[in-house]
């Protein structure tokens, strides 16, 4: 809010002064003309710096408001693992699920016990942004449900997660649209 307030000049003088950590998250809160603005005065490889500290997802809304040449020109600079992601999400149409869908999630398997699963989430810390539930799934990656971390953490550790997870998610398809 505060760059959108600030006449186009000063945004330019103000936008050096963003700890450079922080900056992948102040251009995701701007509007679409405010950061073209910003954006647009940057070469490829400081735009590609600034999404680093971003997830795939978030890389793929900001890349998307780019002009395709600029948008290439970005995407050549970032990391492979997330160049796959951000296509994925790049190639679903703009207002459906699968262009919003977060790809950053945690699944465990139905017959692994509370405990195997406190080690993993041990092992693979931080956990995702907003994570409140882990998905479950089969061994062939099929979703069984979700296992919400309050149960994760209040049931014994001996108990198998098919036991206490939610056996009925709510789910979307990728195509469908955003209402």
């Amino acid at each position: 809010f505060v760059f959108e307030s600030l006449a186009p000049e000063a945004r330019g003088a103000a936008w050096p002064l963003v700890h450079s950590e922080r900056r992948g998250a102040v251009l995701l809160e701007m509007s679409d003309a405010v950061r073209r603005s910003l954006i647009g005065r940057m070469r490829a490889e400081e735009v590609a710096a600034v999404v680093q500290t971003l997830d795939s997802d978030e890389i793929a809304d900001l890349v998307n408001s780019l002009p395709d040449e600029q948008r290439q020109a970005v995407l050549d600079q970032v990391d492979r693992a997330d160049q796959a992601e951000v296509h994925a999400v790049l190639s679903f149409p703009e207002d459906s699920v699968g262009a919003m869908m977060d790809l950053d999630f945690v699944a465990v398997r139905e017959d692994a016990t509370l405990e195997a699963v406190h080690r993993l989430l041990r092992r693979k810390k931080p956990l995702p942004a907003h994570t409140n539930e882990l998905i479950v799934v089969d061994r062939n990656t099929t979703l069984r449900g979700v296992l919400p971390l309050d149960r994760l953490l209040f049931e014994e550790p001996e108990t198998e997660v098919g036991a206490v997870m939610l056996m009925q998610p709510t789910y979307f398809f990728t195509d469908d649209l955003d209402r």
